[in-house]
């Protein structure tokens, strides 16, 4: 069930669907005719298009390493190792982000049905991704990734979305698809909501797993990339074992994009967007306590993305729709908008590293570090 509203007059023709939508898109993603270099201080000519679990894990927020941010000998001569990204100047810390699970606003259908009512906003905001580096980005609720959406199966699922950014574009949700009472998908759920508008998407979970949701627009790469993304999870009915719980979704960046370029290449890798940081800032967790991370793939321009866990094997529960694991390894592989939970505990504390296995993602950023703690 989609319900569409307009917030502003001024985009009475923003509806209109085709030709003239798409060329708005382009302007808005184009970066002029010439080619928008992104030193270590900014994205130049892309920078002007920005504007200004179920039950969480209490005291994960001191899970961050006291140790100050500095270089450790693996780091050498490796880009955006020296410096940090202050939280503050993102409005988000890529660490809480990891257990910051939104349950939306809890009610009853007559029929007894529980009802979770979400709230995106999405709006044009500069994120940094490393010391220096700038992102004009579009994200959701102010943070890159956007929110980490939580429902239990069965729930009916309410979206209210409001379009700020000056991009227009929908919300793919994946596995999980808004549709009208009888079923029929409706052609407005493919309809990009433009600027100042909102809209309303009602579906029920009738899967558990974990799922991406994304923008849906045209040109998809050049809007996805920069931040239109976040990730849902839908619990089983029967909770999964307690157990200490990170959502972490793998994501990269170019630092050069030329006009009329579809497919540039990302020069910088992370989770949770900011490269370095958990290497830089360490994840504390203690020995013999099952871990579960909810891992998502929103990585545009590269085929794969990877998960490498050292000194240890996880139970792989591919797109999380099962309760049976479907592979015990070190190494999970996942394409553009695949997902997956990964279960593993640590016997012995010491400093074990997680990262891509793609030597080249791991030496642009995304590198990361567990602190195991007896």
């Amino acid at each position: 069930m989609i319900h569409q509203r307009r917030v502003s007059r001024r985009m009475l023709l923003g509806s209109c669907v085709g030709l003239a939508g798409l060329a708005s898109n382009a302007l808005a993603l184009s970066v002029g005719p010439q080619s928008a270099h992104a030193s270590k201080t900014s994205y130049d000519t892309m920078s002007d298009m920005a504007g200004d679990g179920m039950s969480g894990m209490s005291g994960m927020s001191n899970m961050a390493s006291n140790a100050s941010p500095g270089l450790v000998a693996s780091m050498v001569g490796l880009p955006y190792q020296q410096g940090d990204v202050d939280p503050k100047v993102n409005g988000f810390d890529p660490l809480n982000m990891m257990t910051d699970f939104d349950t939306g606003k809890v009610s009853k259908l007559p029929s007894g049905q529980t009802v979770r009512d979400y709230t995106l906003t999405a709006t044009n905001k500069n994120i940094f991704l490393a010391p220096g580096v700038m992102l004009p980005a579009l994200v959701y609720n102010g943070r890159l990734p956007g929110p980490y959406l939580r429902a239990t199966q069965g729930d009916h699922i309410r979206i209210t979305f409001t379009n700020m950014c000056n991009v227009a574009h929908s919300i793919n949700f994946a596995g999980l698809q808004p549709s009208n009472p009888n079923g029929k998908i409706q052609d407005v759920t493919f309809k990009p909501v433009p600027q100042n508008s909102q809209i309303v998407y009602e579906f029920d979970a009738p899967q558990f797993g974990v799922y991406m949701y994304q923008a849906f627009t045209n040109p998809m790469a050049l809007t996805t990339f920069r931040g239109l993304f976040g990730m849902l999870i839908v619990d089983p009915p029967q909770p999964r074992p307690k157990a200490i719980e990170l959502a972490m979704t793998m994501n990269a960046s170019p630092l050069k994009v030329n006009a009329g370029d579809n497919s540039p290449g990302n020069e910088i890798y992370a989770v949770n967007a900011v490269a370095f940081q958990f290497m830089k800032h360490p994840i504390n967790i203690p020995i013999n306590q099952l871990v579960r991370v909810y891992l998502a793939n929103a990585t545009e321009f590269d085929r794969i993305n990877s998960f490498h866990l050292h000194a240890n094997l996880f139970n792989f529960y591919r797109s999380g729709t099962s309760l049976k694991p479907d592979e015990f390894t070190d190494t999970a592989v996942l394409c553009h908008g695949q997902t997956a939970i990964l279960e593993f505990t640590y016997k012995f504390p010491g400093q074990y590293m997680f990262h891509a296995h793609q030597a080249d993602f791991g030496d642009k950023g995304w590198m990361s570090t567990f602190n195991v703690t007896a």
